[in-house]
This record gives structure tokens, C-alpha cells and sequence, in this order.
């Protein structure tokens, strides 16, 4: 047995010191799990953009356009209502007030989105409603 020891001891002979073993290495970065940090990090962004989206989406629709300062509502103001007709004669020829004036609809012209001060209805020609 004491040849097999010698053995050994002549082939490790030329590694270093015999019967040291070599330093331990302290592996850096082995100590932090990665992969908690990355899926936490991905969690945290997809929080952010859902809350700006979800911000995003409770703004404000813009309403009408002011024209001259005058705001365009969406009632009609029924309580005080008047009626005034308009008769244009240009040059000799009585010409009709444009139907709808001071009425916004939507995109399909279907539904009244809001009304001016001053408006025209198509059904009461030079008819105007203040």
C-alpha cells in the first residue's frame, strides 16, 4: 500500500505543494437569483403600462368647437325658445336659409350632437331658433 501512496504523492508532485488543495474561487453574482428579479421587473412594467393605459382610456372625450367663443350644447334650451323667420331677397330672387346651421351631428349625420345659440332646423325653413 505504502508504493500506491508514493504513487500519488509523485504525480501530484509536480501540481504544487503536496496535499494542498487549491483555493476556493467565491463566484461572484451566483449568490442573486436572477430569475425572481427579471419576472419581477417584467411584472412592475406591465403594472406601469396598464396603469397609464387604463389613464389614458378615463380621459375627457374634447367636446365641440367653440365658434366666436359661443359653445355648442346639447340641449336646445327649451325653457326660453324663440322663433324668428327670415325672408333673404337677393337680387330679386328669395333665397332659403341652409338647412341645419348651428346643428353639429355625428359622423353619420343621423344623431344631433349639439346645438348652437342660433340654429335652423330642416323642417322649419328660414326659420331660426334662438
Amino acid at each position: 500500500m505504502a508504493t500506491k501512496s508514493r504513487a500519488k504523492a509523485a504525480a501530484g508532485a509536480g501540481k504544487g505543494k503536496a496535499g494542498r488543495r487549491s483555493p476556493v474561487r467565491v463566484k461572484r453574482g451566483a449568490g442573486v437569483p436572477l430569475l425572481p428579479i427579471v419576472v419581477g421587473s417584467i411584472l412592475v412594467v406591465l403594472a406601469i403600462v396598464m396603469i397609464g393605459f387604463i389613464v389614458y382610456l378615463q380621459r375627457p372625450a374634447a367636446g365641440p368647437q367653440k365658434v366666436a367663443g359661443i359653445p355648442c350644447d346639447q340641449l336646445q334650451h327649451s325653457q326660453v325658445h324663440y322663433h324668428t323667420a327670415l325672408q333673404i331677397i337677393y337680387h330679386g330672387v328669395t333665397t332659403n336659409l341652409t338647412d341645419d346651421i348651428g346643428i353639429q351631428t355625428d359622423s353619420t349625420g343621423a344623431n344631433v350632437s349639439c346645438y348652437y345659440w342660433l340654429h335652423v332646423h330642416a323642417q322649419n325653413k328660414n326659420v331660426i331658433h334662438i
